[in-house]
């Protein structure tokens, strides 16, 4: 689980309703497996293919500290979203 804040940025339209955005956001991650958290980072961007519906990319990764030593989880998703 992830609590994270950010920026967004999105062009102007380029082909009708369509328009391109990417985001970054940063905040605290809990891993409930080894039950720790650390901070956490994503970085995303993607088409908004109609001002309602997006697909996009995004990479995010974890840190985590447990006793002595840490451990990063990363991982690249495909994202399909509303815009609400």
């Amino acid at each position: 689980a992830q609590a994270t804040t950010g920026i967004r940025g999105t062009t102007p339209n380029l082909f009708g309703n369509s328009s391109i955005f990417g985001a970054a956001s940063v905040g605290y991650g809990y891993l409930f497996d080894p039950e720790e958290g650390g901070v956490c980072w994503e970085i995303s961007a993607g088409i908004n293919i109609t001002p309602r519906f997006l697909i996009g990319v995004a990479y995010n990764n974890q840190a985590v500290n447990i006793d002595d030593y840490s451990m990063h989880v990363n991982y690249i998703s495909l994202r399909l979203g509303i815009n609400l």
